[in-house]
């Protein structure tokens, strides 16, 4: 009999595993999906009431530090904190260039995006579509967008290099966002150009995956997960999530069972 529980409860395991690993993605369709689905994972964390300002955020030690990506080789760096209404996100360039995050909810549609740089000798945040979410996509302004996915900012030019503190809304034309699941990301820049670009050709690009916590997600749980490589889809985190669950009900049915 134990060993017939044992049994059970590694198929049933295996099972769940199978369906996370084969989910189809709720956000992401279509060929530039593939380009996305085994990106590297940058992590949004969860903070009730977030304790931020649009002064000196840099280095103040309000974002958790696994909630930012950073590229060794050009010091460019992006953190990120949200409260289930509003994205918080700091953005350095530390070379003379413009900088751009894009997320997208539907690769189908494309991709939205803020991008930081200078007009007319002043830094400027704006919201920009892109049709294609590539390293030559094509900056166009948003047929659809009331202008709000930007809800606040505060860019400047910062020892040579270019800054925006932002608060950007989760839920708007340019992408919705919902807690507990992937969504691609691109952040983009130029080391030598500060002037506001129409295409990001010829400049880096950075392809990610952004987790969106929920609200009783635990950190180390998260982090655990897709380190071990349990939900590589896009979208699928939920079920990976739940997979740990249900495995960790069905051993200790197991264990009762046997007593």
């Amino acid at each position: 009999f134990e060993s017939r529980t044992r049994a059970l409860a590694a198929a049933m395991l295996l099972a769940v595993l199978a369906g996370a690993l084969l989910a189809p993605s709720a956000q992401a369709h279509g060929e530039e999906s593939a380009v996305f689905e085994m990106a590297p994972v940058v992590f949004l964390p969860y903070a009730k009431a977030p304790v931020l300002t649009f002064e000196g955020l840099a280095g103040s030690g309000a974002y958790p530090p696994f909630g930012m990506w950073t590229d060794s080789d050009s010091g460019v760096s992006v953190e990120f904190l949200h409260d289930n209404a509003s994205l918080y996100v700091s953005l350095r360039n530390p070379n003379p260039g413009w900088i751009a995050l894009g997320l997208s909810s539907d690769l189908d549609q494309g991709m939205g995006f803020v991008v930081v740089g200078m007009v007319n000798g002043t830094v400027v945040a704006e919201e920009r579509w892109a049709a294609n979410a590539s390293d030559e996509a094509v900056f166009t302004a948003p047929a659809n967008s009331t202008g709000t996915a930007v809800q606040a900012a505060n860019s400047s030019q910062v020892s040579g290099g270019l800054s925006a503190d932002l608060r950007l809304a989760l839920d708007t034309s340019l992408w919705s966002l919902e807690p507990g699941a992937l969504y691609p990301t691109l952040v983009a820049y130029n080391t030598t150009s500060e002037s506001f670009p129409s295409t990001i050709a010829g400049s880096e690009a950075h392809v990610l995956r952004s987790y969106v916590f929920r609200a009783d997600d635990s950190p180390a749980e998260i982090q655990r997960l897709f380190a071990e490589d349990i939900s590589p889809l896009p979208g699928s985190v939920a079920i990976g999530t739940i997979t740990a669950g249900v495995a960790a009900i069905t051993v200790t049915f197991a264990r009762r069972r046997e007593r």
